[in-house]
């Protein structure tokens, strides 16, 4: 799935383990970043790491029929709660860029993304700050 905005490039991608497990990824381009770098990436993740729920486990377990359909549902309910919500913010880019500067994008996550290239990218290409 992807979104394509003036600014930025949005999308939510699906892999699979061989394990039996579903791996859902999002991740975040800026065309301003592009312009100057072969790829535009500010932020990729695990959509799971968005959430609270996240652990070491960063998959969405799918080995029999009945956990299929719930998992199904269960990351549409992620999509709809944690991803399009974290997409939203980049509406206000100079707030965001100040809140990520200060804590980074997954403030619940201490140190997630604390040396994240990508994150210092985007802090430099958008941080008017100090």
């Amino acid at each position: 799935m992807k979104k394509d905005t003036k600014e930025f490039i949005f999308e939510i991608y699906f892999g699979a383990t061989k394990y039996g497990a579903l791996k859902v990824y999002i991740i975040v381009e800026s065309k301003k970043i592009k312009k100057k770098y072969s790829t535009g990436a500010c932020f990729q993740s695990e959509l799971i790491a968005l959430t609270k729920k996240y652990t070491g486990n960063r998959d969405y377990l799918v080995s029999t029929e009945a956990e299929r359909e719930r998992v199904i549902q269960e990351i549409i309910e992620d999509i709809y709660t944690f991803a399009l919500p974290f997409f939203k913010r980049f509406e206000h880019v100079e707030t965001l860029a100040e809140q990520v500067h200060k804590s980074g994008f997954l403030p619940h996550r201490k140190r997630f993304d604390k040396f994240n290239p990508l994150t210092k990218r985007f802090i430099d290409f958008y941080y008017q700050g100090e």
